[in-house]
């Protein structure tokens, strides 16, 4: 996996801007940089896995729910994400296997993301084939 990460403030949001060589790279950095923000993944083990499976009608609208879906595990469910790996995936579908351990231990929570935003959300393919993503999370 290669990508560039970039944290950036945002009024009283946080965001990412991704850089990576294919799109499933920049699905999992994205994740993964977003659950950064959330979670110490350090404090939290793989125990178990949970599989998602997202579709939707274009690739930016793809990353906001997968990224979501990722977030109400974390968030709602309780369910302390370790890794994302990305299973099939296209511009409009994606597997993901998520890797973790049900209950967050104490200690591990750095903030809590309220949502993924479609503020300023930008997901594209530069000339030289490369995928860029930017996204705000609401905090």
């Amino acid at each position: 996996m290669t990508c560039k990460v970039e944290y950036i403030d945002h009024d009283a949001d946080a965001g990412i801007i991704v850089e990576a060589n294919t799109l499933r790279d920049l699905f999992r950095c994205s994740a993964l940089a977003m659950l950064d923000i959330i979670l110490d993944r350090k404090k939290i083990e793989s125990k178990t896995t949970r599989i998602i499976s997202i579709g939707a009608s274009s690739v930016d609208l793809l990353l906001v729910k997968f990224l979501s879906a990722i977030l109400g595990e974390a968030q709602i469910e309780g369910f302390g994400v370790f890794d994302v790996e990305i299973g099939e995936m296209n511009e409009t579908a994606v597997v993901a296997e998520l890797s973790g351990k049900k209950g967050i231990p104490p200690g591990a929570i750095k903030t809590e993301i309220k949502l993924v935003t479609y503020h300023q959300l930008d997901v594209h393919r530069d000339e030289d084939g490369k995928w860029h993503a930017r996204v705000i999370f609401d905090l």
